[in-house]
């Protein structure tokens, strides 16, 4: 399938989107790939007071079995919580002064739903919600620490239980938080050591014009961790678009090496084999040439 589409993207940049791209799919695998992007529909959430009186609001709801981002709190500009899939919460801080926007999205296997977007003002004097936290105690400020095997997220950094660096051990490297396609970081030519950390995946961005090559090798320990790569045209509307190329093999390298035919924004995907969701773990050399 092709796609054609001239009009401004804002991600870390603005840049023209022009022309016409169709799919290609590099590596050898018996993982299968999907040169066509899905629509990834919202995912279904509780109602959310428009004003509360606490600290936090709590964030309910649920999805077909794709992760959910929670995007905005009180600075306004971090992703606050990446979700599993299924029935989801996430107690988000708010602002004390101003109204705080909240985005919510579904993402899922490199695709990112249309955004949901609420603001929820803090004012002492509105009633309290019936629920106002995810455990439905009353708002605490969160710092406590994660709670290994309860399945909740005790300390309101979006991760639960092993997903969390708490309980985990791992840690993050520089380019974090680079795990959903929003606010992803620019990467210059050279040689990364990276992690990816237990539920988790990393993106990165290129900016190319027409006729120039995007060249990117990982290594990796196979026995350890099992990555995949795909890069992506950015869309007009932000995110990921089109699928460029792909690397999926059975080895300990995967390497994407493409001649882009458009000037524009691309997102390179580094992901484990599996489910996006998993507790796989390892580090990884990105190159980029």
């Amino acid at each position: 399938m092709k796609k054609c589409f001239s009009e401004s993207v804002s991600l870390l940049l603005l840049l023209t989107l022009v022309g016409c791209k169709a799919d290609k799919v590099q590596g050898n695998s018996d993982k299968g790939d999907a040169g066509v992007l899905e629509v990834l529909d919202p995912p279904l959430l509780d109602l959310v007071p428009e004003v509360t009186p606490n600290g936090t609001v709590a964030i309910r709801g649920s999805s077909e079995g794709s992760r959910i981002v929670i995007q905005g709190g009180a600075d306004g500009t971090n992703i606050v919580a990446v979700l599993p899939g299924g029935a989801f919460c996430s107690d988000v801080a708010l602002n004390s002064g101003e109204p705080t926007p909240i985005t919510v999205y579904s993402v899922g296997d490199g695709l990112l739903s249309t955004p949901l977007d609420f603001v929820i003002t803090r004012d002492a004097t509105a009633p309290a919600p019936p629920m106002p936290t995810c455990s439905g105690s009353t708002p605490v400020d969160c710092n406590v620490a994660e709670i290994c095997t309860n399945e909740v997220d005790d300390n309101c950094d979006g991760a639960i239980d092993l997903c969390d660096s708490e309980c985990n051990d791992c840690v993050n490297d520089a380019f974090e938080p680079n795990g959903v396609p929003l606010n992803v970081p620019l990467v210059a030519e050279g040689s990364y050591e990276l992690t990816i950390c237990p539920c988790g995946e990393d993106w990165f961005a290129f900016e190319r014009n027409t006729g120039q090559r995007i060249s990117v090798t990982a290594d990796f320990v196979h026995d350890t961790i099992d990555i995949d790569m795909r890069l992506y045209e950015a869309s007009p509307e932000g995110g990921q678009g089109d699928i460029v190329a792909s690397s999926v093999t059975t080895t300990s390298q995967e390497r994407i090496d493409e001649v882009v035919d458009e000037t524009t924004l691309y997102l390179l995907r580094v992901y484990p084999f599996g489910s996006t969701g998993n507790t796989k773990s390892g580090p990884y050399t990105l190159t980029i040439n």
